[in-house]
């Protein structure tokens, strides 16, 4: 009808198995190219494994904007403890340091 021909179940199974065959050829030579790339070029491959991770953590944040605002508040807490801290410490004079 559509000038197909009928295909054995030995023929689906060979022309899977020259499909994967190549398929894993090329995923052995594209790891061994970017395994060369890695030890040649160790810095860049840092920057952008680092640069990736904070890509991916401001993604995580943006996606639910109560992250943002629950992150924002605990930093103002920790500021603001820590601004207190120092303010009575130099309130009570307990700021410097004797010299030895």
């Amino acid at each position: 009808m559509f000038g197909l021909k009928k295909l054995t179940r030995r023929q689906v199974t060979d022309s899977m198995s020259d499909g994967f065959s190549a398929a894993s050829q090329t995923a052995k030579t594209g790891a061994t190219s970017v395994y060369s790339t890695v030890m040649n070029h160790p810095k860049t491959t840092g920057a952008v494994v680092l640069g990736t991770a904070a890509a991916a953590a401001i993604w995580w944040l943006m996606r639910n904007p109560e992250r943002v605002e629950a992150l924002r508040k605990q930093i103002a807490s920790r500021t603001e403890d820590l601004r207190n801290s120092r303010l009575a410490k130099r309130a009570l004079g307990q700021d410097r340091q004797p010299h030895a």
